[in-house]
């Protein structure tokens, strides 16, 4: 959740992102679970875990792999 300023290497620490630069966060899991989050509920974090957060689920993205054929 958190972003790194400009080093070199990108090697710096992470801050968190700026509540008043960013409205929603848009999150796709491993499971295909969709979660929009304001950024002020995670303000001032640089990482989450996404289990203490269900309320701000909106739905799943799995029906998009239905029916999907595997690539040559």
């Amino acid at each position: 959740m958190g972003r790194r300023s400009y080093s070199i290497g990108n090697r710096g620490l992470l801050v968190p992102n700026d509540p008043d630069l960013i409205d929603l966060f848009f999150i796709l899991d491993g499971d295909l679970t969709i979660y929009v989050i304001p950024s002020r509920v995670i303000a001032g974090r640089v990482a989450i875990l996404l289990n203490n957060y269900s309320e701000y689920v909106v739905g799943s993205a799995a029906f998009l792999l239905k029916g999907a054929s595997p690539a040559a």
